[in-house]
């Protein structure tokens, strides 16, 4: 007797299929937010010269000090000025990302470990305007003897900057964003001799 010939179905319920997983995007909105200079607050800026950290690197190599030379004050003026390609005075774009990030200590509901995530300021520098410009000497302490010694910085009179930021609307939404540059601009300020290192310069409001 001839044998039947049987043929198998297989279901296609059965069939193994590799799963697919969706990551979501993040959102990420961009501002431009202006800011003026504070009333009574004018701005200090004391970049480190080009020579400065040349002599800096070369101390921890262990070279030798170079002698002291005649120093020139309209020089070390010039070198602490922060300027960009198109030779326009900036202010460094990681100065207002840390002043932003100091403030939310102040403003209840808003974390610091989520500002630092979730609020940037891309760039490197960031162009001011200003009303007037002049060289301002004063007296620092170095050492540990704590010696005095004179320096001499730009100091900027009736300043504005736009600040670029990049933030995720998830965490934090715009007028939470206005309160935290303002607490910032207030308290914690841009600059040396800031609020922040215990001065009163280089405070800002929301313009």
């Amino acid at each position: 007797m001839a044998k039947k010939k049987v043929s198998k179905k297989v279901s296609k319920k059965n069939e193994t299929k590799d799963d697919v997983v969706k990551i979501p995007g993040i959102e990420v909105l961009k501002a431009n937010i202006k800011v003026r200079a504070m009333e009574g607050s004018t701005l200090l800026m004391s970049r480190l010269s080009d020579e400065t950290m040349q002599e800096l690197l070369g101390a921890q190599m262990g070279e030798a000090p170079k002698p002291q030379e005649d120093r020139d004050p309209k020089a070390e003026f010039e070198a602490a000025r922060y300027l960009n390609d198109d030779g326009k005075d900036c202010i460094p774009a990681l100065a207002f990302k840390r002043a932003m990030s100091g403030a939310a200590k102040f403003i209840k509901g808003i974390d610091y470990g989520q500002i630092n995530g979730a609020v940037f300021v891309p760039g490197d520098l960031i162009p001011i305007k200003y009303k007037k410009l002049r060289m301002k000497p004063d007296v620092a302490r170095i050492g540990t003897k704590r010696i005095p010694y004179m320096i001499f910085r730009p100091e900027y009179f009736g300043w504005e900057a736009t600040i670029p930021l990049m933030y995720d609307p998830s965490v934090i939404s715009p007028s939470e964003i206005a309160n935290l540059i303002s607490r910032a601009g207030f308290s914690l300020g841009v600059g040396a001799w800031r609020p922040q290192k215990k001065g009163d310069h280089g405070r800002f409001e929301v313009a």
